[in-house]
């Protein structure tokens, strides 16, 4: 057996080549571009689930104060629940001009009905656990604080309740949450097609209540 020089067959290692290191880079940006919107638009539909959500609670507190000031009526007072809910229209932060939340108003239409009892002696928020009042998921204030009247400033997530009385029956009123949305930019700019001005766009919002007047 002849001796030969044997040289083992053992690649040297190298790094990766400026090519490959691009190629890396690219990937990882088409990653991103395609991955981040969509974990945006998941957050924001999770955001809006939330408002949803909080518009269905927020309608049964709602009812619970109108039905509570409807029972503490005296004889005489004429007002119905129609009435009570009646002064809840409006942005939900609008403290001045409903009975939502923040000092107690008294809206002059039940003074007509509510004569005897005297005007409504406290808002939705009274009634509700003080550390338990809901927030707009979208920036964190309170739902009964200013910053979610649209009429100061627009944020997505603020809720109005509006209200449409029913096509052939003058007297059945229709009541509604609508809310503004990621996109909107003025406060009749409400989100997937809901309005106030007809029942088919208050349909897609949140239903609170049908009553008659």
């Amino acid at each position: 057996m002849t001796g030969k020089n044997v040289r083992p067959n053992i690649r040297a290692k190298q790094g990766f080549s400026l090519i490959e290191l691009m190629l890396v880079v690219v990937i990882i940006g088409v990653m991103v571009a395609v991955v981040l919107p969509r974990a945006w638009r998941a957050r924001q539909d999770t955001k809006v689930n939330l408002v949803r959500q909080t518009a269905s609670e927020l309608g049964s507190w709602g009812m619970t104060w109108a039905q509570r000031n409807l029972e503490s009526q005296n004889e005489g007072d004429s007002c119905n629940l129609d009435d009570y809910v009646f002064t809840l229209l409006g942005w939900t932060g609008q403290s001045a001009s409903n009975n939502w939340g923040g000092s107690t108003y008294n809206p002059a239409q039940l003074t007509t009905c509510r004569s005897v009892s005297g005007n409504v002696t406290n808002t939705v928020a009274a009634i509700m656990p003080p550390d338990n009042q809901p927030r707009n998921p979208f920036n964190g204030v309170s739902y009964f604080n200013a910053p979610n009247d649209a009429a100061v400033s627009i944020s997505p997530g603020q809720l109005q309740l509006a209200r449409v009385v029913e096509a052939g029956t003058p007297n059945i009123n229709q009541y509604y949450f609508v809310f503004l949305g990621p996109g909107s930019t003025t406060a009749t700019d409400f989100y997937a097609g809901q309005g106030t001005a007809t029942l088919a766009e208050l349909r897609n919002g949140v239903f609170m209540a049908r009553l008659a007047d």
